[in-house]
């Protein structure tokens, strides 16, 4: 496996004021990568993600089909 081709990091861009850069883990055994993270506890990127998913549901005419929205965390 070459390690020019390993990316340290990912560049998340949810929007244009919220980017992060995640870091990249390789698979154990393997020569894939994956990067992840944890919304829990990240309040900007909750409050961007429910104003983004909450503006798309207004878009499809749905907001008042709904009371409630739930999701889970992991």
């Amino acid at each position: 496996m070459s390690s020019e081709l390993i990316k340290e990091t990912f560049p998340l861009k949810l929007a244009p004021d919220l980017k992060r850069e995640l870091p990249c883990v390789t698979l154990s055994g393997t020569d894939k990568q994956i990067a992840s993270f944890v919304m829990l506890g990240h309040v900007k990127l909750n409050h961007k993600c429910a104003k983004l998913l909450i503006d798309r549901i207004r878009s499809e005419g749905l907001l008042d089909e709904f009371d409630m929205l739930v999701t889970i965390e992991a």
